[in-house]
């Protein structure tokens, strides 16, 4: 008689970390997006004219990629909290915690654009 071979070989093991992974990945988007873009905004407010239409341009890509950092930081946030529900100890974990530390800060930044404005009277102190 012979024996019955198994139609799919055995799982070896798989670690499955996308909702980790993910949440990193949106995470350091959204941080990116969120810091470079509140960065821009803040530093071309005071040159914008409507003689310089090539600022103009990059300031409003830049308020686009403001708004979508918000999005993906939201994403971050619910991806890297599914990855640590899952995962409790570990590379998908960490991926995770990751996550949502940049996720949290985009979403900070996202609803207070204000925090990395410099405070009044620092261009007259330094010069």
């Amino acid at each position: 008689m012979i024996p019955e071979m198994p139609s799919s070989p055995p799982p070896q093991g798989q670690n499955n970390n996308a909702p980790a992974t993910a949440a990193l990945w949106l995470g350091s988007i959204g941080f990116i997006f969120a810091v470079s873009s509140s960065i821009f905004i803040r530093m071309s407010g005071s040159y914008l004219s409507p003689n310089n239409p090539s600022l103009l341009i990059l300031t409003i890509w830049f308020s686009i990629l403001f708004f979508v950092s918000g999005i993906l930081g939201l994403l971050a946030i619910i991806f890297g909290h599914i990855g640590v529900g899952k995962f409790y100890n570990g590379l998908g974990r960490w991926k995770a915690i990751m996550g949502l530390v940049m996720g949290y800060i985009a979403v900070i930044l996202w609803v207070f654009p204000n925090i990395l404005q410099p405070p009044a009277g620092l261009e007259s102190v330094l010069g």
